[in-house]
């Protein structure tokens, strides 16, 4: 990662601080951006107009990358602008969402049936390119305002479709089609409305785990990059900014210092490297013991525990919890 005082033309988008380990904890960045390509990939992506692509094995972080874009820059948010694809999942999904099921039984109940509006949600497309308008078209029990207040008065947006290799050739072909036309604006024949496109940038972050092939045109109109597992080194600085986030959200009082964190590096290490690295079991053993820290804190007069024999305990008990949800 590039010092603040080296400059990069194609880093004028996104230039993310490295970790300064040096520096308290209310100060480390947001997020620890610790791939250089990644970085180059996400300016690309932005100055081309294009969908940032992101692959590798489960669990190593492609999901956050988007929250970790947003937070960095000012007055971007991806609040809200994450959807999870499926084998049923049809583009059209990306911009409403119509509620049949319980229209159907509001007819059944012989209840007052609305319009097909008052039983639909704007989808993350709608969202990201005209929030306000989708103030305006669905109605108010439908939406979050507080959502939709952020999101309108944003710099920018940033979409995550996650796990794209999980639906259909179709739904990959047609999301192209949704991001070419989002400056023309959208056409929703079903409620005779033509969405148009507020002006303010935003970023669509795909995702898959390759676990099908995707089209080769869907491809080449993204800018594709994979993620590897992190390094040791890596795997410091995401603990670092990640207990960060933790103890900024409340969901803990405590926090590791550095050499503690080096220290639970060190327990995931496999014949020398950190090539089999899981980001996400990391992360979940690193909140195990943020947890066991907080219980020791409220425990009176609690002896000391051995970190590193700890980690391990708790890197048996994620790895296995994984291994039986892998084999259900």
């Amino acid at each position: 990662m590039r010092t603040m005082n080296e400059v990069s033309p194609i880093r004028t988008f996104f230039d993310p601080l490295p970790v300064d380990r040096r520096l308290p904890a209310d100060q480390l960045p947001p997020y620890a951006f610790y791939d250089d390509h990644l970085v180059e990939a996400i300016n690309v992506a932005r100055a081309c107009e294009r969908p940032l692509l992101l692959l590798g094995e489960p669990g190593l972080g492609k999901s956050s990358v988007a929250r970790g874009i947003a937070d960095t820059i000012p007055r971007w948010t991806a609040r809200g602008l994450k959807t999870v694809v499926t084998s049923r999942s049809v583009a059209e999904d990306l911009l409403f969402r119509f509620d049949a099921l319980r229209r159907f039984s509001d007819a059944q109940a012989r209840q007052e049936v609305g319009s097909e509006l008052a039983y639909s949600k704007p989808g993350v497309m709608w969202l990201a390119t005209a929030p306000r308008d989708a103030e305006g078209t669905f109605e108010a029990s439908n939406l979050d305002a507080s959502q939709i207040a952020e999101l309108g008065n944003a710099a920018g947006r940033v979409v995550l479709i996650d796990e794209i290799d999980k639906g259909d050739l179709a739904f990959a072909n047609d999301l192209l089609d949704l991001f070419d036309d989002r400056r023309e604006g959208f056409r929703i024949d079903r409620f005779s409305k033509t969405v148009s496109w507020d002006g303010t940038p935003f970023l669509p972050v795909i995702t898959s785990n390759s676990e099908s092939e995707l089209p080769d045109a869907f491809t080449r109109r993204c800018i594709a990059h994979e993620l590897l597992a992190p390094t040791k080194e890596q795997c410091v600085d995401i603990g670092l900014v990640h207990q960060k986030r933790r103890k900024a959200e409340g969901a803990t009082r405590s926090a590791l210092d550095l050499e503690s964190v080096e220290k639970l590096c060190d327990a995931w290490k496999v014949e020398g490297d950190y090539d089999n690295v899981n980001t996400a079991e990391f992360i979940d053993t690193l909140d195990a013991v943020l947890a066991f820290l907080d219980a020791a804190r409220e425990s009176a007069g609690s002896s000391p525990f051995d970190l590193v024999g700890l980690s391990q305990k708790i890197e048996g008990i994620v790895k296995e919890r994984r291994r039986q949800t892998s084999i259900r």
